[in-house]
């Protein structure tokens, strides 16, 4: 699934429920963050979701795309450690 523009509080909510669809039907999920300009705390909660989502689905969330600030955030939450990566930028 590709993401573009900013994560933010407005628009984390959209984000959450696409990811949460798209893991009840697909037991893979790839989430592309390559085109996300802005990433905030917002973004890394539905990411930390979106992973407990597909564990408890028996599948796999992984993100790949992060660069710049996003692949900050995701360093100072720790979701850097838990996320599967597919790729840096």
């Amino acid at each position: 699934m590709e993401v573009s523009g900013d994560v933010d509080a407005e628009t984390a909510p959209m984000l959450l429920v696409a990811l949460a669809e798209a893991i009840d039907v697909t037991p893979r999920v790839c989430c592309d963050l390559r085109g996300v300009g802005f990433f905030g705390a917002d973004g890394a909660n539905v990411l930390a979701i979106a992973h407990v989502h597909a564990a408890h689905a028996r599948g796999a969330f992984s993100v790949r795309g992060v660069h710049g600030f996003t692949a900050r955030v995701l360093e100072i939450t720790g979701l850097n450690l838990i996320l599967r990566m597919d790729d840096q930028v």
